[in-house]
């Protein structure tokens, strides 16, 4: 259980906002995450970026159990469509 009991309110501009929104993002953590990361001395790393290609090797089955088991696979570029194993 996690002991979080302080809530902080802050102001920061639109791009220092933008780039909280983005960096935490890239790094797959909520702000929320990514500044107590921070708070601790840590710096979040960004997650490797998912290709098409990365998800279409990992495939070993189906199209319907491709989908399950990459739901969040790109979509295939338009060369690619209608390919089967």
């Amino acid at each position: 259980m996690k002991n979080e009991t302080v809530r902080i309110r802050i102001r920061l501009t639109e791009e220092e906002k933008e780039k909280l929104e983005r960096d935490a993002a890239l790094c797959g953590l909520s702000q929320a995450e990514y500044i107590r990361q921070i708070c601790k001395g840590k710096k979040p790393q960004p997650q490797p970026v998912l290709t098409f290609g990365t998800c279409w090797r990992n495939c070993t089955t189906s199209t319907a159990a491709c989908k399950n088991v990459c739901a969040s696979c790109p979509k295939p570029p338009r060369s690619a469509v209608g390919l089967r194993r």
